[in-house]
């Protein structure tokens, strides 16, 4: 059963992946419990009918994580994702890419708490508020600390488009650029 649902776009898979496993690690959970679908450890199994089994997971998890970037609210995916959660009032937790500010999320979503990804205390933040979602214990932030610190720090992209209001595209998708 997937536990977090990390919504991205692959342009962001970096990021994404790092989240994937800061959560992994700081809350023992298994790969099979997470899915991030740009991420080769974290991908839909081998021959699963995609759009059938994304809409299931999204809206089966216990948590969605919206990785927000420029690129992420210009797909069509990432889009219907995070509309899907919305609209069955599941929680959604947006972590904004580095340089994205809390600004440009459109509604619904800017009522939403955004976590920015280049500050340690919105990570810790992130790993206890998941972890209360899925009533589990964290490990000490000791054992994620490296994590945290690594994902802080990435740097946004020199290639990172201007925050503007978002263009829909559905080449956007489970790797594709």
């Amino acid at each position: 059963m997937i536990r977090i649902f990390i919504s991205h776009s692959s342009y962001d898979a970096r990021l994404a992946e790092a989240l994937a496993n800061l959560l992994r690690t700081a809350l023992r959970l298994s790969a099979s419990e997470i899915r991030c679908t740009s991420v080769d450890a974290y991908r839909l199994p081998g021959g699963a009918v995609t759009d059938d089994q994304l809409r299931d997971e999204i809206l089966e998890a216990e948590t969605l994580i919206g990785v927000m970037s420029s690129r992420s609210l210009g797909s069509a995916y990432v889009l219907f994702e995070l509309g899907a959660r919305w609209g069955n009032k599941r929680s959604i937790i947006p972590v904004l890419a580095p340089g994205v500010p809390p600004a440009v999320l459109p509604a619904p979503l800017s009522g939403l708490n955004a976590l920015e990804s280049s500050k340690p205390a919105q990570l810790h933040q992130l790993v206890a508020g998941v972890a209360e979602q899925l009533s589990i214990v964290q490990e000490p932030a000791s054992t994620f600390q490296g994590a945290i610190d690594s994902i802080a720090a990435i740097q946004p992209r020199s290639d990172e488009q201007p925050m503007a209001a978002p263009a829909h595209t559905v080449n956007d998708h489970c790797g594709s650029q």
